[in-house]
């Protein structure tokens, strides 16, 4: 082989090295990219408790608990989406930290809420109105 050659492939070889190196370190976490679509699979559950004599059959409790559920996050800008399986009301218009991809606090009258997603991991509990809803996840991403 010529000089020349050997040169070729050792560059072709080093930049299809950096190639694969730049894919794997790609960003999993939806706060490192905006329009984020990601599909989540674990453990969820959801609870919504009517105060006593409120229960109707439009307004019934509802409690629901999977260990095979999905949950579809849609990120545009700094709010997120988050779609359930198993009928599970969807969680709308949430800000989490761009930085940490974390929020943490209170929601109106609602109790301390975290949603964490990070390294391909959603954490969530999440309270609404006073504890009459509480939606929990513990997924991967897929």
């Amino acid at each position: 082989m010529k000089r020349n050659q050997i040169v070729s492939m050792l560059f072709r070889g080093t930049m299809l090295c950096l190639l694969i190196v730049a894919f794997v370190s790609c960003a999993e976490d939806p706060a490192e990219k905006d329009p984020f679509v990601g599909t989540y699979q674990g453990k969820l559950s959801y609870s919504h408790v009517v105060a006593p004599g409120e229960a109707t059959p439009e307004k019934p409790n509802k409690k629901i608990k999977v260990s095979d559920g999905k949950v579809t996050i849609t990120k545009e800008g700094s709010k997120y989406n988050f779609f359930f399986s198993h009928e599970i009301p969807a969680i709308r218009n949430i800000e989490l930290d761009s930085q940490t991809g974390k929020f943490s606090g209170s929601i109106g009258t609602a109790g301390a809420s975290l949603i964490v997603i990070k390294d391909g991991h959603l954490s969530l509990e999440y309270i609404k109105g006073a504890l009459n809803e509480v939606w929990t996840a513990d997924c991967q991403k897929l």
